[in-house]
């Protein structure tokens, strides 16, 4: 409960402060929480204060002191049991005697990164050294019968008259019992020393050579004590030697890829020459490359059914007994002519005769809209005569027909006849008309199926 003040009144004998009565109940209310709050069930049954002695009272009590949340208890100098003192971070035992860590169970003394169980002292931190060092010039004796497991690493390490300097490294399971200064045998658990490694190396060296053979498989060998290996080179190939490497090199007098030879009087049996450069004048009866084939005067492919190409290089043209042929195609039913110097070009054919010229042609109209079938120059042609085959594959009907058109410069005529058909009617309504400079003959199919017409013009000119 809280705390009960007695009221004392604002001054003495005012007849404002508690009765005699209510201060006493208050006194008693006050003195009850305190008795509740120290029961002698909890302190003063079990402990007992004596001077400056605490002791359990039950017997064989524990007595614990134990700090609120994290606190901790503080004793600034503490003995236990009269033989071992705690003062500062000292620990320390009364006269002559032990100080025992004893751990329970399979449980280790663990001091810092150390931990000690039985006999054995081992690191905490992972794949920490554990280090001995002495001090000052002082040394780490090991006593007859101290075995070293893993590495020992120390400044220096006696034993009776034995030294260790830097670092001895003994792997897994082996077993040193002595020092072999002979021949070198079998042994393996003697140590070789410096001199009967040498002897050893040197015998084995002296016993040894080099066995090799030729191309022609004869068998050599070479005494690595005594004897040297030569390289030497045969016609055409020398070697040289610079360090450790020998090079091996071909003079002038051998044909390599690479190089760029001259072959006098040399027979060349079935080769593949790959961009052959010859000579102005050379001397030969037959020349074969890969589907090609020069014999005399007669150039032919070889390849089956290949065709024998002439192209020349760049804007150049090929020559054929001091004729220059055209470069590229210009178009059908066209001619060749010479300009009088041997240059070839192509024409026009469309001239047999001189007031006549031939064109023909095909037209395909694919729906029932009109199209050209025919058109010329009415600055070069007065008229034309076009004979036309129409084609109505879809419907299975066919017709010939012919049509003349005429113009006077400004207005074109045109008139069918001789219309032949498979149907009851022309395939197609012919209409002329002039569009610039052009006559056209124009053609309106009565079906929007694929109309075909081929046609051959005979124009005339004016």
């Amino acid at each position: 409960m809280t705390r009960e003040a007695i009221n004392i009144g604002i001054v003495a004998n005012d007849g404002t402060g508690d009765s005699f009565r209510v201060a006493g109940q208050k006194i008693n209310n006050n003195f009850a929480e305190l008795y509740t709050a120290f029961d002698a069930t909890e302190l003063f049954d079990y402990i007992s204060i004596d001077g400056n002695n605490i002791s359990a009272t039950r017997s064989n009590d524990n007595i614990n002191i134990i700090p609120a949340g994290t606190g901790v208890v503080t004793m600034p100098s503490l003995s236990i049991d009269g033989s071992i003192n705690f003062v500062d971070n000292v620990i320390s035992a009364v006269g002559n005697s032990d100080i025992n860590f004893i751990p329970n169970g399979t449980g280790s003394v663990v001091l810092g990164d150390i931990s000690v169980r039985h006999n054995t002292v081992t690191t905490n931190t992972s794949n920490a050294d554990l280090q001995l060092s002495a001090n000052s010039t002082g040394s780490i004796s090991f006593l007859s019968d101290t075995t070293v497991n893993g590495n020992l690493s120390t400044a220096t390490v006696s034993q009776g008259t034995g030294e260790f300097d830097t670092s001895l490294t003994l792997a897994t399971g082996a077993t040193v019992t002595g020092i072999d200064n002979g021949a070198l045998g079998s042994s393996a658990t003697l140590l070789a020393t410096q001199g009967a490694i040498k002897t050893y190396i040197d015998a084995q060296v002296t016993a040894q050579d080099l066995d090799f053979a030729t191309d022609d498989s004869t068998l050599l060998s070479i005494d690595l004590d005594s004897e040297s290996l030569q390289f030497s080179g045969g016609t055409g190939i020398t070697t040289a030697g610079s360090g450790n490497t020998i090079t091996t090199a071909v003079d002038s007098t051998v044909t390599t890829l690479t190089g760029s030879q001259t072959l006098t009087n040399k027979t060349l049996t079935a080769p593949t020459i790959n961009s052959a450069a010859i000579s102005s004048t050379p001397s030969m009866t037959q020349l074969n490359t890969e589907t090609m084939a020069i014999t005399d005067n007669t150039i032919q492919t070889t390849a089956s059914n290949a065709d024998l190409e002439l192209s020349a290089a760049g804007t150049g043209q090929v020559r054929i007994d001091g004729f220059s042929l055209p470069r590229a195609d210009n178009g059908t039913v066209q001619g060749l002519k010479t300009d009088g110097s041997g240059v070839l070009s192509f024409v026009s054919i469309d001239y047999p005769l001189d007031y006549t010229q031939l064109a023909d042609g095909t037209v395909t109209l694919s729906s029932s809209a009109t199209a050209n079938v025919d058109t010329f120059d009415k600055t070069v042609h007065r008229s034309s005569r076009v004979v036309m085959s129409i084609s109505d594959a879809t419907n299975s009907r066919y017709e010939i027909l012919e049509a003349v058109v005429t113009h006077n410069g400004s207005t074109a005529y045109v008139s069918d006849y001789g219309s032949t058909t498979n149907y009851t009617d022309s395939l197609v309504t012919l209409s002329a008309d002039i569009s610039g400079d052009t006559v056209r003959l124009r053609a309106t199919p009565i079906s929007s199926d694929s109309t075909v017409i081929k046609f051959l013009a005979r124009r005339q000119v004016i």
